[in-house]
């Protein structure tokens, strides 16, 4: 985009920008999808209905299914780790519980995803399914044990603050080429 933002959201065709509470979303005027996406993203277990067990006697349905919910785990697990590195130069409580609930979230989408493919390596898969759903099985123990990381990072982050502990200088400049250089690898 280029131009005055403020200028084209007066503008703009869709409504008023604005912010809303939760509790009040679904008295907006949503498309069926949105109602939808917005139930399973406001409800967390909901995500995890995507896992059908009727979807295993279709193989390729179900493994698009653990593929989406793969990427969902991985969006989380990034987001957790960049939070966590950015809790060691800006600490707050409510981002130390935030980061504890997504930490909470990435073991249950290992947990559900996992018993699933589990199930779903016993019905009929070919070469090439059975290979991805290998390659998403390692993926998934990645992405937990990154997750994990980040809450070392976070415990860290949490005890430096209780103690009113600092990084030197030098110690900031080097955690800043450091964490850069994870962002640019994630």
């Amino acid at each position: 985009f280029e131009g005055d933002l403020a200028a084209a959201m007066d503008n703009c065709k869709e409504g008023v920008l604005k912010w809303v509470p939760k509790k009040d979303l679904f008295k907006l005027s949503l498309w069926e999808g949105d109602k939808i996406f917005l139930k399973m993203l406001l409800e967390k277990e909901n995500i995890f209905k995507a896992l059908d067990v009727r979807f295993l006697d279709t193989p390729g349905i179900a493994l698009e299914q653990c593929k989406k919910l793969t990427d969902d785990m991985a969006r989380i697990t990034k987001e957790s780790l960049f939070g966590a590195m950015d809790l060691l130069e800006n600490y707050s409580e409510k981002r130390e519980k935030e980061l504890a609930d997504m930490e909470a979230l990435v073991d249950r989408y290992e947990d559900e995803l996992g018993t699933y493919m589990v199930k779903l390596s016993q019905h009929h898969l070919s070469e090439k399914d059975s290979h991805e759903l290998s390659i998403i099985l390692h993926c998934l123990s990645d992405f937990e044990r990154i997750s994990d990381h980040a809450v070392t990072l976070v415990n860290s982050s949490s005890e430096m603050f209780e103690k009113k502990q600092e990084f030197s200088k030098k110690a900031k400049e080097e955690l800043f080429i450091f964490t850069q250089a994870v962002k640019d690898i994630v």
